[in-house]
């Protein structure tokens, strides 16, 4: 399916198309809680990793 190669797009930190972008939005409005953890840990995941895990980043980085 479109979405898992989108999540594995923005895991992989490649920057999104207009297209994947425009999908992402709608995405958003369909997923499912499942979905949109899965997701949200494949964001965080491309940031080096959450500090439970021991990403080699340390976590997501503050703003």
């Amino acid at each position: 399916m479109k979405k898992y190669g989108l999540i594995d797009s923005i895991a992989q930190g490649r920057k999104l198309t207009f297209d994947q972008y425009l999908m992402y939005e709608d995405l958003l409005h369909d997923l499912e809680l499942e979905e949109l953890f899965l997701m949200n840990h494949a964001i965080a995941m491309s940031f080096g990793g959450d500090k439970k895990e021991g990403g080699p980043n340390g976590g997501i980085p503050e703003v």
